[in-house]
């Protein structure tokens, strides 16, 4: 009967999968984004009207963004953290 294989991940092994969760957070604003506007469907909108068009735009813009932003700040932190850290 073997005790504990149960091995704890490596510091690498930590950083690589924040920075996978955060490199998820932009794709989830995106398809949020395509969801509400129907931005990316045949004969769709352009991008720019889409944006426009946004319902609830003047809380759903700004929350879209910052998700986006924190996002990609947190994937280049955790790489970066995870190479030289």
């Amino acid at each position: 009967m073997t005790t504990g294989t149960y091995v704890a991940a490596g510091r690498e092994q930590v950083w690589g999968r924040a920075a996978g969760v955060s490199g998820s957070l932009p794709m989830l604003a995106a398809g949020a984004f395509c969801l509400l506007t129907g931005f990316g469907a045949r004969r769709g909108r352009p991008f720019g009207d889409s944006w426009g068009g946004l319902p609830g735009g003047t809380v759903l813009r700004p929350l879209l963004l910052s998700v986006t932003g924190v996002g990609i700040l947190g994937a280049a932190l955790f790489l970066f953290l995870q190479h030289y850290g």
